[in-house]
């Protein structure tokens, strides 16, 4: 039986993460907590499989601080690599040639942190993970779940043509799966609109689903009920099916 938990402070959920790092994502490795920096203590310092440093910032609430305040200690680890990797050499391979990434892990992120997210250039993104606890057997357990940051607001020089979003788009791999997205919304016999940074999918000219490229991904954003917009990053062929499950239920809202 699994039941909601409260978690009271940050040191708590803190010590959940230190103990089951794989729960923010398989093959993750603790380097430090609270590791002192002339910017502050950071929350965790982690290294990914792929020898990424990580600089995860945690808060227990919504706070739309934590972003600058998380790029700030991203920035000291950017510009302290060297040492870093001298920290840790003797038990783990740093990869200095990668730039370091930042993790963001709260129980939710306000649709101002998740737009002010998105402007930042796509190697700098942050990873915005969105945690429950959980409480089983006496144990109390973390979940996350990644939030996609907020769509971009149009520029101001009007729409883009539907070619364009593609083209932006990197390597014909993704290009292929954008195709295919279109393709399969399109069948939903809707009204596509070019905009500045999305191709948007109407009925009766109100949106009810949305492809943004982000350069190296594709997100789906799909209308829920109360207006709220749900996005999700579509990896491979295998989430075609996705985009149209939650495109139909989407376009039956409106």
């Amino acid at each position: 039986m699994y039941e909601a938990a409260t978690l009271k402070t940050e040191a708590e959920l803190e010590d959940l993460l230190f103990r089951e790092p794989s729960a923010i994502e398989p093959g993750i490795r603790i380097l430090s907590r609270q590791w002192n920096t002339d910017r502050g203590p950071l929350d965790l310092l982690l290294l990914d499989e792929d020898g990424r440093v990580v600089v995860a910032e945690l808060k227990l609430g919504e706070d739309d601080g934590m972003l600058m305040q998380g790029v700030d200690y991203l920035g000291w680890v950017h510009e302290n690599l060297e040492a870093v990797r001298r920290a840790f050499e003797k038990d783990f391979t740093i990869a200095t040639d990668k730039v370091p990434r930042l993790i963001l892990i709260a129980s939710s992120f306000s649709d101002l942190l998740r737009r002010r997210a998105s402007y930042l250039r796509d190697d700098l993104e942050p990873s915005l993970l969105a945690y429950r606890a959980i409480e089983h057997k006496g144990e109390t357990l973390i979940v996350l779940t990644e939030v996609e940051p907020a769509e971009r607001l149009e520029p101001t020089s009007g729409p883009a043509r539907e070619s364009d979003h593609r083209e932006y788009l990197v390597g014909e791999d993704l290009r292929r799966l954008w195709d295919r997205c279109v393709t399969a919304l399109k069948a939903l016999d809707p009204q596509p609109h070019a905009t500045g940074s999305y191709l948007a999918f109407r009925l009766r000219g109100k949106n009810f689903a949305a492809l943004h490229p982000r350069r190296q991904k594709i997100v789906l954003g799909a209308l829920q009920d109360g207006g709220k917009w749900e996005y999700t990053r579509l990896k491979d062929e295998a989430d075609i099916e996705k985009v149209v499950e939650q495109a139909t239920a989407a376009k039956g809202r409106l």
